[in-house]
């Protein structure tokens, strides 16, 4: 039976896999912010992840759950052992996208891009057959997909992926009330701070 209020949000590790420590990167606050507006907007979200060992956690009162799937980062093992997880929610969102790989569920899927995280000469696992299968595989479950930028869009057309269609760029956000414009002068030299690993 679905709860038409649930929303239950994967991801790698908003906790280390321990359930201990939790993570402060972009992609643990985006699905933070995710699971605060759903909350906004009256809906039950949920995060899921990967952990050594089940558990239980509270976070500004959204409810994360550790899913005992893999012992390492291997999406269609995790996203086979969150398919029992999701039983019954009324939307998944899947952050990074390769999550929905092996889902299945009857609520549809919203995969989320956080950028091209194999152009990393450690992370070219997503060159091997298996690590692209598993992201067009997403691809093709998720009733559209969200990218931050368009490299991952044009990465996508350019390898062919029959699913870009269904790709949105939504850019990252930013909190204009911390991050207002401000008037320069522009009568020096300019340092410009590009965020990730130009």
């Amino acid at each position: 039976m679905t709860n038409r209020s649930r929303v239950d949000i994967l991801n790698i590790n908003f906790f280390d896999w321990d359930g201990k420590r939790q993570f402060a990167g972009g992609a643990e606050r985006y699905v933070m912010n995710l699971a605060a507006l759903c909350r906004a907007r009256g809906l039950t979200p949920r995060l899921l992840q990967n952990a050594h060992a089940a558990f239980h956690r509270h976070v500004d009162g959204i409810e994360v759950i550790g899913v005992a799937a893999a012992s390492s980062i291997d999406f269609p093992a995790i996203s086979r052992a969150m398919s029992a997880h999701v039983a019954g929610a009324a939307l998944v969102i899947a952050s990074p996208v390769e999550l929905a790989c092996e889902l299945t569920t009857d609520a549809p899927i919203i995969g989320i891009n956080h950028g091209i995280w194999w152009d990393d000469p450690a992370r070219q696992d997503i060159t091997d057959t298996r690590g692209r299968e598993a992201l067009f595989y997403a691809l093709a479950r998720a009733a559209i997909t969200v990218g931050v930028d368009t490299n991952f869009y044009n990465w996508t057309r350019a390898v062919g992926a029959a699913n870009v269609g269904r790709i949105e760029v939504v850019p990252n956000f930013v909190d204009l009330d911390k991050f207002a414009g401000v008037a320069k002068q522009f009568d020096g030299d300019l340092e410009f701070l590009f965020p990730r690993r130009l």
